[in-house]
């Protein structure tokens, strides 16, 4: 049954004067309660209802029958406030009007007794009796308290119906019942229960529910929705509610940085929340990033199979750093700007550099994808893309570039491109340190290493010795700027740090230093520190017996005259 026939249904039986049951039935979540609140507040607006007060309880818990006939009476309140919660106003308005029907010496009564907070239990049932021509809504049928019988239930909406001159709208999940509480409801439906509707929205008709505006962003959160089939309408305002959430955080970021968050927040929520068979495990998803992108070594059961079909479907394979902060706020409900800061100005960067990628090879197709006699309009496109997207240009593509420009006759531009660059990603330094990059020895213009090295020293902050010696101890590496440092320094200045030096670490500053008195090809630099370590340590052998034993266990020939 369509969503739209459903609301038809259900206008025709608000409008109807007769006494009337009506049942909607449907699966948790799904808009029930929302719709029904939702109509019978439209309807009140715009037409008279033939009842003379409302009433909606829902029995979750309730665990009595006393216990429902007073909340029907608590909860009522006048047609002229549909839409609106029960109150203390409201149920202060009920208390009078029933204290009315005995009379003025019964309202005397009422006033000096604290109403809202003692009803006696005769009071309460007595209230009751006040409740007639009302539409009543009872919510949550299959969620009653133990002590309440599913026959009691229904024997109470047929008084309704039969003796109050009452509408009654039960809503329920009929696969929500035990087997026991099922049987009995079977019994007496046909008795009690005149119109039946079947309460089941498609994907796109629960979306529809949960967004009444059309904010730019609903359009692509309202994709993602339908992609996973989420009918559930608490999870689509769980979901709505936390993307409006981290959405002003976002302001100043890329639009695929909001489409990731729309992307993930979804798919998590719905992981979170839903606890059933079709949606991936909350924490599976959580660590797709070690196990979908793994060696291929991994076995997945057959419910990790469904699971990563869901995941590839939605076109979500991994997990970065940005998607679990956004984890976080699914678990707890609010945003951590503290903690929302890096992961984001990462993945913005990281966005960033992909358009410039993309932007600067487009510019390259140009030149490598036709044989047309286009080498101004090659040379004004690379070099303009290039200006553009310098700060994420790696140092190989700069190298690349300059190469074209200086084959195509065009130098100045070359060199202009080199300055460009050092000036532009200054803030940047260790993008010049070409001792560190990986294909530095693809890197082969002169200019390019020229300033790249200038800028490195000028930019790289100046370490003393120790600092130096420190950060190479115990490594299988070492920089240029190391080796500078390094060959710099006195033997004086060796000489004081060996003394001053204690513990498991004096080992590895010592071999550190005499390292490069056992590597092959070393420079003359590299021959120079190891001079001044081993000069240094022929010192500290001088002064005692003991230190001339510690020396030696260096391989250093002690007995050398120096």
């Amino acid at each position: 049954m369509s969503l739209k026939i459903v609301k038809s249904e259900i206008a025709r039986f608000l409008a109807a004067r007769e006494p009337q049951v009506l049942a909607l039935k449907g699966a948790w979540g799904i808009g029930k309660t929302y719709t029904w609140k939702k109509l019978i507040s439209d309807f009140s607006k715009t037409m008279d209802l033939p009842t003379h007060q409302y009433s909606y309880v829902s029995l979750f818990g309730v665990n009595s029958l006393q216990d429902l006939k007073y909340l029907l009476f608590q909860q009522s309140v006048s047609n002229k406030i549909i839409g609106h919660e029960a109150s203390i106003s409201s149920f202060r308005d009920n208390a009078i009007g029933f204290s009315e029907s005995f009379g003025r010496k019964g309202l005397r009564l009422f006033e000096k007794l604290p109403v809202i907070k003692d009803f006696s239990s005769e009071m309460r049932s007595i209230a009751f009796l006040s409740l007639r021509n009302t539409l009543v809504c009872i919510d949550d049928f299959e969620r009653k308290g133990y002590g309440l019988k599913v026959g009691d239930i229904l024997g109470l909406i047929s008084q309704f119906k039969e003796e109050k001159s009452s509408k009654v709208a039960l809503i329920m999940n009929e696969n929500g019942f035990d087997t026991s509480d099922l049987k009995e409801f079977e019994k007496y439906r046909e008795k009690v229960i005149d119109i039946e509707l079947r309460f089941d929205p498609t994907v796109q008709e629960c979306i529809e529910i949960a967004f009444d505006e059309n904010e730019e962003m609903d359009l692509k959160l309202k994709t993602r929705i339908a992609q996973l089939g989420i009918k559930n309408i608490r999870i689509i305002f769980r979901i709505k509610r936390l993307v409006r959430l981290i959405a002003p955080y976002l302001s100043n970021s890329e639009p695929e940085v909001m489409d990731q968050a729309i992307q993930t927040l979804t798919l998590l929520t719905w992981c979170y929340l839903s606890g059933d068979v079709v949606s991936p495990s909350y924490e599976y998803v959580k660590k797709s990033h070690l196990d979908l992108l793994g060696s291929g070594e991994k076995e997945f059961s057959d419910v990790e199979k469904a699971w990563n079909a869901t995941l590839q479907d939605y076109g979500f394979m991994n997990v970065d750093e940005f998607d679990l902060i956004l984890a976080e706020i699914v678990e707890t409900g609010y945003v951590s700007e503290a903690k929302l800061t890096k992961p984001l100005d990462d993945l913005n960067l990281q966005i960033l550099a992909n358009k410039g990628d993309k932007s600067f090879g487009e510019a390259w197709r140009l030149y490598h994808d036709s044989f047309e006699n286009n080498q101004d309009q090659v040379i004004s496109l690379i070099y303009e893309r290039f200006k553009e997207n310098t700060k994420y240009v790696s140092p190989l593509n700069l190298n690349g570039t300059v190469s074209l420009l200086r084959d195509l006759g065009r130098g100045d531009l070359a060199d202009d491109c080199i300055q460009h660059y050092v000036n532009e990603r200054k803030d940047n330094p260790e993008v010049f340190d070409l001792d560190r990059n990986p294909f530095a020895r693809d890197i082969k213009d002169p200019k390019i290493i020229e300033e790249f090295n200038k800028k490195f020293v000028k930019l790289s902050p100046q370490k003393s010795l120790r600092e130096t010696i420190a950060g190479i101890a115990g490594k299988n590496g070492w920089g240029r700027t190391d080796i500078d440092v390094m060959s710099n320094a006195s033997e004086d200045e060796y000489y004081r740090i060996f003394k001053n030096e204690n513990g498991d670490h004096l080992h590895s500053f010592v071999n550190a230093c005499l390292q490069f008195n056992r590597i092959v090809n070393t420079s003359e630099k590299e021959k120079l520190v190891a001079s001044k370590a081993e000069a240094a340590l022929m010192r500290i052998a001088g002064e005692s017996e003991i230190n001339r034993r510690r020396v030696a266990i260096y391989g250093i020939n002690v007995n050398k005259e120096t």
